[in-house]
This record gives structure tokens, sequence and C-alpha cells, in this order.
């Protein structure tokens, strides 16, 4: 039998092109991260949690101009 896996945690799946899709929610909204491969998506989606907790994540949609032309 398969465990739950823990809340925020997220999930990574295959998809049909043979890329892979990992998807977190934060703050109510469902993010969804692709790679190649499954360690190269689980690396980005750690990436953002640790933005997340602490406080330096942006949804795309907060992004200014000037924060965009800085990234």
């Amino acid at each position: 039998m398969a465990k739950k896996r823990a809340n925020g945690e997220g999930s990574i799946t295959k998809r049909p092109n043979g890329t892979w899709e990992g998807r977190i929610t934060i703050d109510g909204k469902r993010q969804s991260f692709y790679g190649r491969t499954q360690r190269e998506v689980k690396a980005r989606m750690d990436e953002v949690k640790k933005k997340v907790l602490t406080g330096t994540w942006l949804t795309p949609n907060d992004y200014t101009v000037e924060i965009w032309l800085k990234e």
C-alpha cells in the first residue's frame, strides 16, 4: 500500500512525452515545474520550497519589471 505524502511536499509524475512534472501548492495556488529528469524537477521544487520558507519566493504574477530585469 502506498504511503501518503506530507502536506506541502508536492508530487512528481512522468508525462506522456517523456518529461517530468512536479507540482506543489504555494499560498493556495498550484505551481508546476517541468524538466527532462526527475532529479532536475526535484531540485527545482526543493529550491522553491526553500525560497518559500525564507520569504523570498515571488509568484510569477508578483514580478515587477525591475525585479524581472534583475533576474
